[in-house]
């Protein structure tokens, strides 16, 4: 900012400050009046801001431009209803004012009423067709609603005009991504990479589109393009990464991880997928040694200690550690998918208790999946709670028809509890699905009950089919 605007704004604060230490009355005009907001609006100052919109609404109540001013800091404040109130003044004066239409939207955004906030934002561009920030609003309103069709619409716009705004190429491919249209997210991508040859952001999002459609050739050399751009551009870095680890090739893998280490502050990303690497290539020390190193690096990131439940569960079993990092996960990330993780491990290392325990609660959420349900009934088989079981395998089979674990399972449950008829029924639906014989039956049911991973021994029924 010139010297000269910078000592005007200064002035200006310092005679309102003065003012209000004075407790008197001034004149300021409107422009004077907003530099003043600006100037603590730039500082976090909001309650002055307030305070200054305030005084701008007592000497020109006729004015739209200071409720206006004062339904943003409301807003910023997280006073909606204050907002929505100095907001209704405003929209009497000047009803199509393009900041009341841009603020009432953003109230409804805010408050969850996303189809209010698009009627606003529909107004607003129709009258001010220019407004790529509406527009850009409106975007993001249809994917909130799931309606990409129509934000792809509108990014489409923006980025014939923009082809070089990082920011909505991201969200354009998003929108392809959300409905799988990965092939035409492609064609769109290298018609900005005509118009932009250099843009390292288009090229990591080209990788990203021909990875998730299954062309990896393709993808590791639009990424390799991308850092040859920019080599200090650390997102694909870890996109060529993970693609070397889809195909099986950990040890380039290894090698771009270590790349991105050189270049990136946060390191505790890429010795999670070091680590990751070595564990894949059975090199469990190495494993272990780089997981540690990301815990240090930061330790409160999920990610890194589900990969340390992970690796002890299946590579040292050191239960002690299991606990601990299972206890830290639930802490720090106490969704769904964190639970399941959590109790399918415990009940794999016979931890019942407190697998039960979760599992309950994945069940009252509707938040679980076949593996645990299987790992419960397994509980509570051995505990002789066959009624509950029989009831979770029979709710399965509503959900897995032709599922042929659950019906293996379900036929010896009604053995044991001596239902010949019920468990018939469940063995022709066997036959009919394999060639199993009853002999093999009550072997596989044996070997469910005794098996640590669940997942291994529904590979080797399916394999025997």
């Amino acid at each position: 900012m010139p010297d000269f605007e910078y000592d005007e704004t200064t002035g200006l604060v310092m005679r309102f400050e003065r003012m209000l230490a004075e407790d008197r009355q001034e004149y300021f005009d409107i422009d004077e009046l907003e530099i003043i907001i600006d100037y603590y609006y730039a500082s976090e100052e909001l309650k002055k801001a307030l305070k200054v919109a305030d005084y701008g609404s007592e000497i020109f109540p006729a004015s739209e431009v200071f409720p206006i001013r004062k339904a943003q800091i409301y807003i910023d404040l997280g006073r909606i209803d204050e907002s929505r109130r100095v907001l209704k003044k405003a929209a009497q004066i000047d009803p199509d004012n393009p900041d009341v239409l841009y603020l009432h939207a953003e109230i409804h955004s805010k408050t969850g009423n996303h189809q209010l906030a698009i009627q606003y934002l529909k107004r607003l561009t129709q009258l001010y067709p220019e407004d790529t920030e509406a527009l850009t609003f409106l975007a993001s309103e249809y994917v909130v609603v799931s309606n990409f069709q129509q934000a792809i619409s509108i990014y489409r716009q923006l980025i014939e005009e923009f082809p070089e705004d990082h920011f909505i190429l991201h969200n354009l491919v998003n929108c392809y991504d959300e409905i799988g249209n990965h092939e035409e997210a492609i064609k769109l991508i290298n018609n900005v990479i005509d118009k932009v040859p250099y843009n390292e952001v288009a090229w990591h999002n080209l990788g990203n589109m021909y990875a998730k459609s299954g062309n990896y050739e393709k993808a590791i050399w639009a990424y390799e393009y991308s850092i040859l751009i920019d080599e200090n551009y650390i997102a694909p870095y870890y996109d060529l990464g993970y693609t070397y680890e889809t195909v099986g090739n950990y040890e380039k893998a290894i090698e771009i991880y270590n790349q991105a280490l050189e270049i990136d502050i946060f390191t505790a990303h890429s010795y999670l997928c070091l680590g990751r690497c070595y564990e894949a290539l059975n090199s469990n020390k190495k494993a272990l040694f780089y997981y540690k190193k990301a815990l240090e690096e930061d330790e409160n990131n999920p990610a890194i200690h589900a990969a340390l439940i992970k690796f002890h569960a299946q590579k040292d079993h050191n239960r002690k550690a299991l606990l601990t990092h299972i206890e830290r996960l639930l802490e720090l990330e106490p969704d769904a998918e964190s639970k399941l993780l959590a109790a399918k491990i415990l009940f794999a290392h016979r931890l019942d208790v407190e697998a039960m325990k979760i599992t309950i609660e994945l069940m009252a959420q509707r938040k679980y999946d076949k593996e645990l349900l299987l790992y419960y009934t397994r509980v509570l088989i051995g505990t002789n709670r066959f009624k509950i079981a029989i009831k979770i395998l029979r709710y399965l089979t509503d959900v897995h028809p032709d599922d042929i674990h659950i019906r293996i399972i379900l036929t010896a449950v009604y053995m044991l509890n001596d239902n010949n008829a019920s468990a018939k029924i469940h063995f022709r639906k066997v036959r009919k699905l394999s060639s199993y014989t009853l002999d093999d039956l009550v072997v596989l049911f044996d070997q469910f009950l005794n098996t640590d991973d669940l997942s291994e021994w529904m590979f080797d029924v399916n394999m025997g089919l």
